[in-house]
């Protein structure tokens, strides 16, 4: 297998941006994911969302008050009333005098296309049993020749099933659920043609890691946003870390 299957034998740790390098620019826009480039990150995260004729954005929340000057659920708002909107740069003064919008997938996909990065799209935004919307989603990742380099977050298990149904190549993962316990995840994880393990810094115990180097799983950790525990990701060689506030 090639793309994630080829750098998952890489002992390089790859530091990802979750929403983007949301340290240097507002979270889910181009520039948030220029600067991980920039800033040397290895893998970003994004958040894909359906306007209400059939154009894929980012947005994290399902309404774009807080990140927008404007309001209103997404989903129910046109591509020309999103393309109207101005994110808010307000927390980043480097970008106080530009005006920053709300990028589409494609758009975003472009930019990361054109580095080394490794894409985690996030897909608890929409119906991902939907074979319309996920067509769109995959026509994308294909135009930019990402299929390789992307894995799918879906922790919606009839998400997921009808995504994999769908789409058997593509590389899966989802938010692991510690009752589930870390032995009977794996066994999931093989189940699939292609699945990696998502697991957060809570429940990323010394236990936890011995099984999944057992394994051979590729697996990130989410959720790592100081030093401290960074430091024992990385003595524990954690394959991918995300992260919302470190820098490499």
């Amino acid at each position: 297998m090639g793309g994630l299957f080829d750098w998952k034998q890489s002992d390089v740790n790859r530091l990802s941006a979750h929403r983007g390098a949301t340290n240097f620019a507002p979270e889910n826009t181009l520039e948030a994911f220029r600067e991980a480039i920039n800033h040397n990150y290895r893998s970003v995260e994004l958040d894909p969302r359906m306007t209400s004729d059939g154009v894929l954005y980012l947005m994290h929340d399902s309404t774009v008050d807080r990140t927008t000057d404007g309001t209103g659920v997404f989903e129910s708002l046109t591509s020309a009333q999103i393309d109207t909107l101005k994110i808010d740069t307000s927390a980043y003064p480097s970008y106080s005098n530009k005006t920053l919008k709300v990028p589409t997938f494609d758009e975003a996909v472009q930019v990361i296309s054109n580095s080394d990065l490794i894409l985690n799209v996030d897909g608890s935004k929409g119906d991902w049993s939907n074979k319309t919307f996920t067509d769109k989603i995959m026509n994308v990742i294909h135009k930019y020749n990402m299929f390789d380099r992307t894995f799918f977050v879906i922790s919606n298990k009839t998400h997921r099933a009808a995504f994999n149904k769908n789409y058997p190549d593509a590389i899966l993962s989802w938010l692991y659920e510690s009752s589930t316990g870390i032995s009977n995840e794996i066994q999931t994880v093989k189940s699939y043609k292609r699945a990696i393990v998502s697991i957060s810094a809570g429940n990323a115990t010394q236990a936890a890691f011995d099984e999944l180097k057992k394994s051979s799983i590729y697996f990130q950790v989410y959720g790592v946003n100081d030093q401290a525990t960074y430091n024992t990701m990385l003595s524990r060689k954690a394959p991918m870390i995300e992260t919302d506030k470190l820098v490499p």
